[in-house]
């Protein structure tokens, strides 16, 4: 049996009962690795050898920095904009497709202003080349979406070898 216990309020009792793992939610005061850091410590040095669940949230925000909204009255966080890598839109970088399949451009609630139709059979494609520029290990988000509702399977090929099958 487990309780979420935000931020750890009410650890003090829950550690040592009869609970089998403790779960918390850090929010406030948390928003630095140090900040996480010192609670995990902190729920160690009680002598606890029950398993934690920690779960967190990246921040959209600034947390060490903060600064006056004399609008809202009150001290705010500057937003940041995550850093996710470079973003490809396969339909609009000089994709080819084959089969049925073709771009349809001009689409504003598109992601990139433009989609691919038609993949529907054995043989309909959407191919594009990125250079990764050097070698490494890459993270790759490939998405897409359906209307059909056929559990159509999807096939991700790197350097023309299958690595990822994926299932709508």
């Amino acid at each position: 049996m487990g309780i979420n216990l935000p931020d750890g309020a009410g650890n003090n009792k829950v550690i040592p009962g009869s609970t089998t793992y403790l779960y918390t939610e850090p929010w406030d005061n948390n928003e630095t690795n140090a900040q996480v850091a010192s609670y995990l410590q902190s729920v160690r040095a009680t002598g606890t050898k029950k398993p934690m669940v920690v779960t967190a949230y990246a921040n959209d925000y600034d947390p060490t920095t903060l600064y006056w909204d004399a609008a809202a009255n009150e001290y705010k966080h500057p937003e940041i904009t995550p850093n996710n890598g470079v973003r490809i839109e396969a339909e609009s970088d000089q994709a080819n497709v084959s089969g049925d399949v073709t771009i349809v451009s001009g689409d504003a609630s598109a992601s990139g202003g433009s989609y691919t139709s038609g993949i529907a059979k054995d043989g309909d494609a959407v191919t594009f080349t990125v250079d990764a520029g050097q070698g490494g290990a890459f993270t790759f988000s490939p998405r897409y979406s359906s209307r059909q509702a056929d559990g159509a399977s999807h096939q991700v090929m790197i350097d023309w070898a299958r690595r990822v099958s994926r299932s709508s």
